[in-house]
């Protein structure tokens, strides 16, 4: 395939080449290619289990650079101003990764005391079923759990976790780009882990 996302030179035709075609006489279809999972197989500090999925839970950063001439979008977080904001309350790098939310946020289990902040006014922030305060720093105790029902305005919201949700990268940044298969959205017993440990 020209384009694989888990080859380290996802292209194999950059901008300048010249390509030739020539025929083959008995080509075998080509499998179809897999999204390249960037949640961590085996986390080292766990933080939340998903439970349930929302309807469209992508863990996403700043974005990508410098890579339009590749037909990438830029990606990152739709509402870039509410996701600096959740970063910014738990003294996070303004490039760390954090959860997006669309309408209707996840289920998830704490498995660890965490720190977390919700900002955006496309969800509800809820702990236990109990109405939890957004734009603020929350503990956040193992064993409680995270819902994020729609609000009544607003389509988007998110997540962040003190020490950004770890994630691996491609072409430098943890966003999901789901139309060019890198990462996909949250399913459920994805775990959530924190990238920077801190103490709470």
């Amino acid at each position: 395939p020209v384009y694989d996302p888990h080859r380290a030179e996802p292209y194999l035709i950059e901008p300048g080449d010249r390509v030739r075609f020539v025929p083959v006489e008995h080509g075998a279809p080509l499998p179809p290619l897999q999204p390249l999972d960037l949640l961590p197989a085996e986390p080292e500090h766990p933080a939340f289990v998903v439970r349930r999925p929302g309807l469209l839970d992508l863990v996403v950063d700043r974005g990508r650079f410098l890579v339009g001439r590749l037909g990438f979008a830029r990606s990152g977080p739709l509402d870039a101003a509410s996701a600096r904001i959740a970063n910014a309350l738990l003294a996070n790098r303004p490039d760390a990764p954090l959860l997006e939310m669309n309408v209707l946020g996840p289920t998830l289990e704490a498995v660890r005391d965490v720190v977390v902040a919700v900002a955006g006014p496309g969800v509800r922030f809820m702990i236990d079923g109990r109405a939890a305060e957004p734009y603020v720093t929350t503990l956040v105790k193992r064993g409680q759990v995270l819902t994020f029902p729609p609000a009544s305005s607003g389509t988007r919201g998110y997540l962040a976790v003190a020490g950004g949700i770890a994630s691996a990268t491609f072409l430098g940044s943890a966003s999901v780009d789901v139309r060019v298969l890198v990462g996909r959205p949250l399913q459920a017993d994805d775990v959530l882990a924190v990238a920077e440990q801190r103490t709470p």
